[in-house]
């Protein structure tokens, strides 16, 4: 999940966020299953593969 440099990429990050949340309204069992999320992330530093 990380470049060549090593360092993870934001929206990497925000599509696996992005997975957990749907995961999350489809087990709560609800009579409309669905989400309307601002999924707004500003990456300011890269984070390392061991961080």
């Amino acid at each position: 999940m990380t470049n060549p440099m090593g360092i993870l990429h934001g929206r990497v990050s925000a599509g696996i966020i992005d997975d957990n949340i749907g995961a999350t309204v489809y087990t709560m069992d609800l009579s409309h299953p669905f989400s309307i999320i601002n999924n707004y992330i500003d990456c300011f530093v890269g984070a390392s593969e061991d961080e």
